[in-house]
């Protein structure tokens, strides 16, 4: 013999196999009501061999009484003897009854899965998130690495440009004790200017310095090239405008710090 329990508000339901166990699980539940402080509607069926209801028993747990009394007259009804037509309507009963569970059987099948794919995407949209988390940190720590190369490379042009400022100072000194020994027309005026290919082969010139104006200083490597702007009047008092440039470089070991290196080379100014 069979029984199924069956919570009408929930529709799950519970098969057992004989009386004892069903009053055993009937009073498991009546306990369970009585500790909630709730009422459950139940519904049980006495089935045959071929699952057909022979009987049925609807009522509330908690019971108004002892399950025992409920259940006094309840399970012992035996299956009827049966003939093909019965054995065919029963079969029909029992597909239609199937067929009528199976939207309930599938609601509460669907529950636990309903509740793995709500768990499921949240997983995917927590990963989602720390993905985007750490998508934003990696551009966030390549800016900054940016950014510090960026100051780095600018706070080495700063400390450059400072570095060439005074060396165009300390040029410029130089420039201006040189030139006039240039226009002094004697080789050995600028000896302690040049190198030493330079100082049989420099081409000086004669003249008076009326003014002497810094055009440009540029760099290249280690060498440097200058520009001046001057005034010279020559022994016949004339004056002119010329544009003198050449090239010099350190020298630790040069009286004046700096070496000239390539001819000086004149032309008017400005250019006509």
């Amino acid at each position: 013999m069979t029984f199924k329990i069956i919570d009408v508000n929930t529709l799950h339901s519970q098969l057992v196999t004989n009386r004892d166990e069903l009053l055993n699980q009937l009073e498991i539940r009546e306990k369970r009501c009585k500790a909630l402080g709730e009422t459950e509607s139940y519904l049980i069926e006495h089935l045959d061999r071929d699952d057909s209801v022979m009987e049925n028993l609807e009522f509330n747990l908690p019971y108004d009484g002892i399950i025992d009394d409920l259940l006094k007259d309840f399970g012992f009804k035996r299956p009827s003897k049966t003939n093909p037509l019965s054995t065919l309507t029963k079969t029909s009963g029992k597909s239609l009854k199937n067929a009528s569970e199976s939207p309930s059987q599938h609601q509460l099948s669907s529950s636990p899965s309903s509740t793995r794919q709500k768990r499921s995407l949240l997983a995917l949209l927590s990963l989602l998130v720390a993905i985007v988390s750490l998508i934003f940190a990696s551009l966030s720590f390549s800016q900054i690495t940016s950014l510090k190369t960026m100051n780095q490379s600018l706070t080495k042009q700063v400390k450059m440009l400072q570095t060439f400022e005074k060396e165009k100072t300390a040029i410029d000194v130089f420039d201006r004790y040189f030139i006039p020994s240039y226009y002094a027309n004697t080789r050995k005026a600028v000896s302690d200017f040049v190198t030493e290919d330079l100082k049989e082969t420099i081409n000086v010139s004669e003249g008076t310095l009326q003014s002497v104006i810094l055009e440009g200083i540029t760099k290249k490597g280690n060498s440097y090239t200058v520009t001046y702007v001057l005034v010279v009047k020559d022994n016949k008092e004339n004056r002119a405008n010329v544009r003198l440039t050449y090239s010099l470089k350190k020298s630790v070991k040069a009286p004046y710090g700096y070496l000239i290196t390539t001819q000086p080379k004149t032309q008017k100014y400005p250019n006509n």
